[in-house]
């Protein structure tokens, strides 16, 4: 046997013995590589909210799937909200804030409050012109209200959501003028649909959403989109919970959630792409 058959031959015999032999895994830095992080378990949640949005949230609870377990709803008009951020409320132990109108998000935001990255709109409103059931009144446009004979128009103070869109809407069709010494401001939005019902004979501007189903009340009116700011709802994580899954599944759930959305819209609100005028046709 040549020296060159014999140095083939001890060459196969090692490669074989190698290919034998446990591969060791490769380190990452020196270090064993770490184990997956476990997701959190899902957990109820504590939600500051418009009294508007309470029924809905209610009824969306069972909906929203399994990345939580509920929550628990403290509903704060919007002056009320405002003022305890002004006072250096901190709000602590609560997840995530539903909202609707750009001041309070502002307000909150630049309380260190909310997470931005997290915002989603999920649903919208509009505003409408209603009487009592049984009354007559009738307008073809908001500015033809002035000519009808009503001693008070019920829209609700600032402290109200209702109270921050109508004067908008108001303003913009140009009647503010001449009803102005005509309006009343009750502080909540419940109070506003209240005193129309008490008192009867007379006419109020409160969110749609408020009176579907309502069969004290009859429709006017239902007012233009463009006459005031979007009126929209959003929610927001409380700042550093970006990452909680429980939190993440509720926002996702509200925004996305088909069958959610199919909801929202069944009860009076705009669905998110209406909200956000994606697929509405012109007015």
């Amino acid at each position: 046997m040549g020296i060159r058959s014999f140095i083939g031959i001890i060459a196969i015999l090692a490669l074989a013995w190698l290919s034998s032999c446990p591969q060791s895994q490769p380190a990452t830095d020196g270090q064993a590589a770490a184990p997956a992080r476990e997701a959190s378990k899902p957990r109820r949640l504590r939600l500051v909210c418009d009294p508007l949005l309470v029924s809905l949230l209610e009824t969306l609870e069972p909906e929203l799937g399994n990345g939580l377990k509920g929550y628990d709803l403290e509903p704060l008009e919007r002056g009320e909200l405002l003022d305890k951020l002004a006072a250096g409320e901190k709000f602590a132990g609560v997840d995530a804030f539903l909202f609707s109108d750009p001041e309070v998000r502002t307000a909150l935001s630049g309380a260190g409050l909310l997470s931005e990255a997290t915002m989603r709109t999920f649903a919208g409103d509009r505003l409408a012109l209603v009487a009592r059931k049984g009354e007559s009144w009738r307008a073809e446009s908001l500015f033809d209200i002035y000519r009808l004979r009503f001693k008070w128009l019920g829209v609700g103070s600032e402290r109200t959501v209702t109270g921050y869109y109508a004067p908008q809407a108001l303003v913009t069709d140009g009647v503010m003028p001449r009803v102005e010494d005509r309006l009343s401001h009750p502080d909540t939005a419940a109070a506003i649909l209240q005193e129309l019902l008490d008192k009867g004979s007379q006419m109020a501007i409160v969110p749609r959403s408020l009176i579907v189903g309502n069969e004290e009340t009859k429709l006017v009116l239902l007012l233009p989109r463009d006459l005031h700011e979007d009126f929209i709802y959003q929610v927001a994580a409380a700042s550093g919970l970006e990452d909680d899954s429980s939190v993440m599944a509720l926002l996702t759930g509200l925004a996305e959630n088909e069958a959610v959305q199919a909801l929202i819209a069944g009860y009076g609100f705009d669905n998110r792409d209406e909200a956000m005028g994606l697929n509405v046709a012109p007015e």
